[in-house]
């Protein structure tokens, strides 16, 4: 037995008759305020490990022995894998058809029953069912992969909060299940079915992960990539002489943040598009109605695209004076607002899960003959410490132009109170430059 304890009073180990006991005591004595994005009391909190195993190697065998002949190749996953990747030549652009393939054709579905907990089902019987859980996902992965002799390894993972593994081996940490190929450097889970290959989301990011073939040590996913996940939003804006206007949003979204933009998109009914276009205008303070045109979102390529057409009821109060607000009217949830939910939050206490990402938002405003421009607001730079933030306006002619860039090169997804607090600073710097206004007559 290997015991590991944290934050509790051990009372030392009692041995007798060839058994031994352990105890501790614990008081409660401090209230603890829950925080939003908070990492696992598991990395921080009160803790006891107990467990038979002896390192995290034997929770890998112990995973292995049972789960890998449930890979084997057959004749149809063979063929079925010559028949996805008949047009792939590199072993990437295999692996890429493949996990494609099992992301989008292979229904997710919790696994509970009997061994089902721990063992996964035969790839072929997976495929039969064309449904199951992490493990059969990523069995029946493993098994098309190895057809197409492109070895890879089911990988122990937590997909909660948890950023740190006990001191003694437990397999009760690991909740989910994804797959590692040695030859591509590269994890992928395919049951985030709207994330594209050779990312991953961010439940499974900067994770401490255990290989279950040929274990040699504890390895960690990758972190979100700042420079690969991001925003671009383009909005063209008419303003008519009656304070209406009528625009176009075009909206590129990249790596972290496609998965739920994929995933809203592909649920979303052509008889309710009118519907959610009307809600978006209203969460970004207009009210009006559009049409929309969006990538097809089982295809998993970046970046996802979408646009919106759209009429806005009223832009500006006409005749003015008046000052305009310059916020995005489609792409809020990627607008650099989004960005800024450290301003309300209290100061921490415990780390937090964060990520980096950019968000790039370009307005061109047309204002109808007569109007007359009096003030625009001041370009800004704001640099934090890991954050930078640019604004600048410009006029010409009838035409107002904005550019606002918010590059957030945070890097790993797990940030310290006092990183946090600097960037509630920063935030609150640049939640200020958006509220100005262009002011007209």
């Amino acid at each position: 037995m290997h015991v590991f304890s944290r934050g509790v009073q051990a009372a030392g180990v009692k041995q007798n008759d060839g058994e031994r006991e352990w105890s501790w005591t614990y008081h409660n004595q401090n209230l603890v305020r829950p925080e939003a994005g908070a990492v696992s009391t598991l990395d921080y909190g009160p803790l006891v490990v107990a467990s038979t195993f002896k390192d995290y190697g034997a929770v890998a065998a112990a995973y292995d022995s049972r789960a890998y002949p449930k890979a084997a190749v057959t004749d149809r996953i063979r063929k079925l894998a010559d028949q996805i990747a008949v047009t792939a030549h590199t072993p990437r652009e295999q692996a890429r058809a493949l996990y494609d393939w099992v992301a989008t054709n292979i229904e997710y579905a919790p696994n509970s029953v009997g061994s089902g907990s721990v063992v996964p089902h035969d790839a072929e019987q997976v495929l039969a069912n064309r449904m199951g859980d992490c493990k059969d996902h990523t069995t029946l992965l493993e098994s098309l992969l190895a057809a197409k002799n492109i070895s890879s390894t089911p990988v122990l993972i937590d997909s909660g909060m948890a950023y740190e593994l006990p001191q003694v081996a437990t397999a009760d940490i690991f909740n989910h299940l994804i797959l590692y190929i040695p030859a591509l450097n590269l994890f992928a889970d395919s049951t985030s079915r709207y994330t594209p290959f050779g990312t991953l989301p961010l439940s499974d990011s900067d994770k401490p992960v255990v290989l279950t073939h040929d274990f040699v040590e504890v390895r960690r996913t990758p972190p979100t990539d700042p420079a690969a996940s991001g925003y671009t939003i383009n909005n063209t804006i008419n303003i008519h002489p009656d304070g209406t206007a009528d625009g176009e949003a075009k909206v590129d979204v990249n790596g972290l943040f496609s998965d739920a933009i994929r995933a809203s998109a592909n649920y979303l009914q052509p008889n309710m598009e009118e519907v959610r276009i009307r809600q978006s205008l209203a969460q970004a303070g207009y009210s009006g109605s559009g049409t929309m045109t969006q990538d097809d979102p089982k295809i998993l390529k970046e970046p996802f695209t979408y646009s919106v057409k759209y009429r806005l009821d009223e832009m500006i109060n006409l005749p003015g004076p008046g000052a305009m607000p310059i916020n995005p009217p489609i792409g809020a949830s990627g607008a650099i607002e989004s960005f800024l939910g450290e301003v309300n939050q209290p100061d921490r206490m415990v780390n937090s899960q964060c990520y980096g990402g950019y968000s790039k938002e370009n307005y061109t405003i047309r204002l109808p003959a007569g109007v007359e421009v009096m003030a625009l607001p001041k370009d800004v730079v704001i640099t934090g410490q890991s954050a930078t933030y640019k604004a600048q306006y410009r006029q010409h002619g009838e035409t107002v132009l904005v550019t606002r860039e918010l590059d957030d090169h945070t890097r790993g997804n797990v940030c310290t109170p006092a990183y946090s607090k600097e960037y509630k600073t920063f935030a609150a710097a640049v939640r200020h430059n958006l509220r100005a206004q262009v002011l007209y007559r």
